[in-house]
């Protein structure tokens, strides 16, 4: 069984993914920081919900382009909800020492959720905070590692333009996995029905007879 949270496979596709969709993600990747950032981090949600969304479909073998990122404002009332209520929940959680992490820790697949569809913020958390509580552990190592990958790029000019998307996709590939196994999908191709016609026909004959 394909385990969503295999850091390997899912940075391995991510890198993968990255060299066949480079200008794309970078371009997603630089506009969603730039625009984020002038709008003073309201424009932050929707963005990485678009970026996300726009993820996603490079996980599905679909094609995009940079400006796809856009698409994310479809989503802005569910986008902007979310962050405000992870905010609070983070504020609120850092009262006790590490309350504030594990808000983070259970809402952390949450903009990924509404970028697959998901409409209902408060329902996009649930489903975050029920698939890291039922894979604790994997999730805790996937965050950690994807975390290290993301910030590597701040070693050198630029390298973030080539870390975030990486770890981004490895989050989409991870949350595409996550999905195809809950809802049994399967990438097998259905063999054809074998043709039972000239066994009938034969039957029809030796009734004739």
């Amino acid at each position: 069984m394909n385990d969503p949270l295999h850091i390997g496979d899912r940075l391995s596709e991510g890198m993968e993914a990255f060299m066949n969709n480079a200008l794309e993600m970078i371009l997603g990747f630089f506009l969603m920081i730039l625009i984020g950032s002038v709008s003073c981090g309201i424009c932050f949600p929707p963005l990485i919900v678009g970026y996300h969304k726009m993820q996603l479909a490079i996980a599905r073998g679909e094609k995009v382009s940079g400006t796809d990122l856009f698409q994310g404002f479809e989503k802005f009332g569910p986008a902007i909800i979310a962050a405000i209520l992870i905010v609070i929940g983070v504020v609120l959680g850092s009262i006790v020492i590490v309350g504030g992490l594990v808000v983070a820790f259970l809402t952390y697949w949450t903009f990924m959720e509404i970028a697959d569809g998901n409409d209902d913020p408060f329902d996009a958390m649930k489903v975050s905070m029920d698939f890291n509580m039922a894979n604790i552990g994997p999730a805790i190592i996937f965050m950690i590692v994807v975390g290290v990958v993301a910030s590597a790029g701040s070693l050198v000019a630029l390298g973030s333009l080539i870390t975030g998307p990486i770890a981004i996709s490895a989050q989409a590939h991870a949350w595409k996995a996550f999905k195809e196994q809950r809802d049994g999908v399967t990438d097998t191709i259905p063999q054809p029905v074998p043709d039972e016609a000239p066994a009938a026909d034969e039957a029809d004959e030796a009734d004739e007879a």
